[in-house]
Parts: structure tokens; C-alpha cells; sequence
């Protein structure tokens, strides 16, 4: 009883580990997975950031070209040219002075960085004559406000324009540099996006396919324009849809063998108690058929013994009639002894394969009505009857008939073995042909029955219903297991009907024809 307890304590302590396991393995998988998307829209937004970026300055670049081209009159609106350059009566050296004076009092009064370093005297020892130096300073700092001036005038159209959205940005790049920033950050996942003005319309849609919509789960947006955008006004925003995100996710490249590992040591382990079990409920009526085969075998031995010794007195060696009598029952138990060997053998054989059948075609009718005369007898002995019923017209069998007879003769033995000790036995075996090509044996008494908890059992090798054990009932467990095994090496199968206390039908179905072609 104590190793009992310890084995189903260790039954439970492993199964419970595995569990603990098992649990712990899918909470670090969804942890990952947890991980891996936080460190995924990190890195797409990180990617579509740039992407944007780079249409965004090619938006701009094409803006400042466009103004570039009508340079002139922009630069004739130069609050700081047009003193000059729009005065024809004024030389070089005047324009000069004049220049000098508005760069005093204008906002570049202060030399660029690279001409802080050039002196007067520096000056003096270069080639460069001090009027193709005043030229030059005068045209940097006429250019710096010029194109400053297109810049501001150029992000004050853009900002102003009234053209689509998707009129003011190149889709082709933006697919591409999509494409080029995400690969460099590892994300292959295929994807689609939506271009949106300021009143969150959808004025374009990169497919196929067409139609995703986007959540939180599987979309980036950013603001277009944003860092050029004058007013508060957003210019409009681009929607990055990765429609394929949830089965897309290499985690479980990783996760799913590590929990097959664990799935796969956890069925090893049921398979291991399953095995275990089998082998305690094998070894239970292995421990029950031993003690009952001492029991079977200790009577007709014993009765041996004793007749033994009788007939080693000198009052029994003289009285012939009673030695007779006394050599009958020495006879008669070792024919039991060896019917009981001779059984369990031929059980071993038919267990092993090794058992030799010799198949052959006959009328199973005159088989059925022999056992039928020989048990009707017995029935009648215990104050009881039995009745045959044959209604089958394929009656044929390719069967061995011997085995055969041993499985009738077994189901009969059983049926009037485990009879009520007060009712006197009532059985019935009858022939029909439930389908085609189908014979069916059924063998039907008013005996103890059999629980249905017992009925998956019975066919088992050394299994007994409690009652079996009770020794007035003998029985090894192995009558059934032999009909079973026989019937099923003779392509036939095996069942029960029964309630308990309501009596038992064993039913055998075999292959049959009506009559055997010649």
C-alpha cells in the first residue's frame, strides 16, 4: 500500500512539474511576443520616419526649383537688392558704397564665418583685386537672401498649395524608400499604405490588396509635412497597414519547438503512467490467476494424495470394489490436472501466434446441435433447461472447427458456471445471419450477469469479476481471453450483452455463406 501511495505521488509530483512547465513556456512565448512587437513598430516607425522624411525634402526640393526658375523676379522683391539693381544711373563703386551701408543695418551685418579670418593685410598680398573683392562679398550676401527668399517663399506655397496630397508627393519613391528603410531594419513583412488629407479623407490607397483597415495592432501613421506645417493645421497623414502582422511573426519559429519539446515529454510521460498502469492492473490478475490455479490444482492433487495413501492400507488392498472405486478418482482428478496444463498451454500457444489452425468449410448447424444435446443435459441435471433457435440460412464457416467447437463449448461452460445458486439455469443459443455473409452465434442464460464496468474487461487475459474470485466458482481468466483470441485469428469478433443480476448474451459473428461452391 505504501508503494502504491509513493508511486501515485510521484504520478502527481511529475505531473505537475511538466504542467509548471508547459504554463511557464507559454507565458515567456507571449512575453516575446510582447517584446517582439514593441521592438517591431519601434523600428517601423523608425523606418517610415525616414521614408517620409525623404519625400517630404523631395516635395520641397521640387517647390524651391519651381521658384527657382522665375529666380528673377523673385530676387527682384529683395528688400536689400532692389536698391541697386533696379537704379541704372548708379556705378560699380556706388553700388558698392550703397551695399556696404544696407549690410550695416541689416540682419547680416555680421561676416560669415569663412571671411572672419581675412584681414585688411591679408587682403593687401593677394591677387585678387580689392574691386573683385567687394564684387564677391557683395554677391554672397546678395545670393544668401535671395535663395533664403525662395526657401521662405517656397514653404509658404507648399504650405498654401491646394493640390491633392498625393499630387505634392512622389509615390513611386515613397514605395521605395518605404521598401529600402524597413529592410534595413530586418522587417520583410509585406504591407500596404494610405495617403490622407487634414479632414482624414483617403485621397489614395497603394494595393493589392485594397479595402485592409488599420488598428493599433498592425498600423503606423505620422503627420506629412509636420516640421514645415506653418499653421496648426495638420497638411494630412500616411498609414502604414502591415495586414499580415499576426501570422507573420518569427517568435514562434522559436517558441513553437520548444513547446513541442515539452508536449513531447509530457505525452512520453502519460504514455509512461498509462504503461505503468496497465502493468499494475496486469500484474493485479496475474497475482489473482496464480492464486487461483493453486487453488485449482491443490484440490485434485490433494485428492490424489489421499487416494494415494488409502490404497496403501491393507483393508483397502483386500476390498477390490472400493480400490476401484478409489482408481477411478486418482484417474479421474489427473485427467483434471491435465485438461487444466493442457489448457493454460494451448492458451500460451494461441497468446504467441504459435498455435497452428486448420481452416476448413462446413455447416456450422450440426456443431451448434451437438453442444445443444451435450449441455441440454446439464441444464436439466441443475433442474434447469436449454433451447436452440435457428433461423440462419448462411449457416457455412471457413472456420477451424475444433477451435471453434472449444469457443461454444467455453461460452456454455461459463454460462452455466456463474448461474444464480437459487434459480435453476434457463439458457438459449440461436443462429441468425444479422447481415449478409454473417453468422452469429448467440449463447443467452438467466445468470449473475455481468456489470458494465467488468464488460470491457472480461475479454482480458487473467481478468475475474469479483465473484470469480470466490472458489466455489473455478476459473483461471483466461476462457474468455481464449474466445476472444480465437474468434478474432478466425476473422470474426466477439461481444456482450449483459445486466447485472439480469443475466448474460455472448454474442460471436463469423464469416459465412449460404452454401460452399463446389
Amino acid at each position: 500500500m505504501k508503494k502504491k501511495r509513493l508511486y501515485n505521488f510521484l504520478i502527481v509530483l511529475a505531473s505537475f512539474a511538466l504542467s509548471s512547465a508547459l504554463l511557464l513556456q507559454i507565458k515567456y512565448m507571449l512575453e516575446m511576443k510582447d517584446s517582439y512587437n514593441d521592438q517591431f513598430f519601434k523600428l517601423a516607425q523608425s523606418a517610415i520616419s525616414k521614408a517620409k522624411d525623404i519625400v517630404e525634402k523631395e516635395a520641397i526640393s521640387s517647390f524651391v526649383l519651381e521658384n527657382l526658375e522665375g529666380h528673377s523676379p523673385l530676387l527682384q522683391k529683395s528688400q536689400y537688392a532692389s536698391p541697386y539693381l533696379n537704379d541704372p544711373k548708379l556705378d560699380e563703386i556706388e553700388k558698392f558704397t550703397k551695399w556696404g551701408a544696407l549690410i550695416s543695418s541689416s540682419p547680416f551685418s555680421s561676416c560669415p564665418p569663412w571671411m572672419q579670418n581675412y584681414t585688411s593685410e591679408s587682403y593687401a598680398h593677394t591677387s585678387i583685386s580689392l574691386d573683385v573683392q567687394k564684387r564677391l562679398t557683395e554677391a554672397y550676401f546678395f545670393q544668401h537672401e535671395a535663395i533664403s527668399d525662395i526657401i521662405l517663399s517656397s514653404i509658404i506655397n507648399l504650405d498654401n498649395d491646394m493640390r491633392p496630397m498625393c499630387d505634392k508627393i512622389s509615390h513611386m519613391t515613397l514605395l521605395q524608400s518605404l521598401k529600402r528603410n524597413l529592410a534595413s531594419v530586418g522587417i520583410e513583412e509585406p504591407f500596404v499604405y494610405k495617403i490622407y488629407d487634414r479632414k482624414e479623407k483617403i485621397i489614395y490607397e497603394m494595393g493589392p490588396p485594397y479595402g485592409i483597415s488599420g488598428s493599433d495592432k498592425n498600423s503606423i501613421c505620422l503627420p506629412l509635412f509636420d516640421k514645415i506645417t506653418i499653421g496648426s493645421v495638420s497638411s494630412g497623414f500616411i498609414q502604414v497597414i502591415f495586414y499580415d502582422h499576426n501570422n507573420y511573426q518569427n517568435i514562434y519559429t522559436y517558441a513553437i519547438p520548444s513547446v513541442v519539446s515539452i508536449l513531447t515529454v509530457f505525452l512520453l510521460f502519460v504514455i509512461a503512467v498509462v504503461l505503468y498502469s496497465r502493468q499494475q492492473r496486469f500484474e493485479k490478475d496475474r497475482h489473482n490467476f496464480v492464486h487461483n490455479m493453486t487453488h485449482e490444482l491443490k484440490t485434485p492433487v490433494t485428492s490424489i494424495k489421499l487416494a494415494s495413501s488409502m490404497l496403501s492400507q491393507d483393508s483397502i488392498i483386500s476390498n477390490k470394489e472400493r480400490s476401484k472405486k478409489i482408481l477411478e478418482a486418482m484417474q479421474s482428478e489427473a485427467e483434471r490436472l491435465f485438461f487444466l496444463a493442457d489448457k493454460i498451454l494451448q492458451f500460451t500457444l494461441i497468446n504467441e501466434g504459435k498455435v497452428c489452425y486448420h481452416f476448413s468449410w462446413f455447416d456450422c448447424t450440426s456443431l451448434i446441435e451437438h453442444a445443444l444435446t451435450l449441455y441440454r443435459l446439464q441444464c436439466e441435471r441443475l433442474g434447469g433447461s436449454m433451447e436452440g433457435h435457428f433461423s440462419a440460412t448462411e449457416t457455412y464457416v471457413h472456420v477451424d472447427k475444433i477451435h471453434l467447437q472449444n469457443v461454444i463449448f467455453n461460452l456454455l461452460e461459463n454460462a452455466i458456471k456463474y448461474r444464480k445458486t437459487d434459480v435453476p439455469p434457463i439458457l438459449s443459443i440461436s443462429m441468425t445471419n444479422p447481415a449478409p455473409n454473417i453468422l452469429r452465434i448467440a449463447i443467452k442464460d438467466n445468470g449473475i450477469g455481468i456489470a458494465k464496468a467488468d464488460q470491457k474487461s472480461i475479454f482480458r487475459q487473467y481478468f475475474r469479476v469479483d465473484t470469480g474470485n470466490v472458489h466455489d466458482t473455478k476459473g483461471f481468466g483466461l476462457g474468455l481471453a481464449y474466445v476472444a483470441k480465437t474468434v478474432k485469428d478466425m476473422g470474426g469478433k466477439v461481444g456482450v450483452e449483459s445486466k447485472l443480476n439480469a443475466g448474460t448474451t455472448m454474442i460471436v459473428d463469423l464469416p459465412a455463406e449460404e452454401r460452399v461452391q463446389r
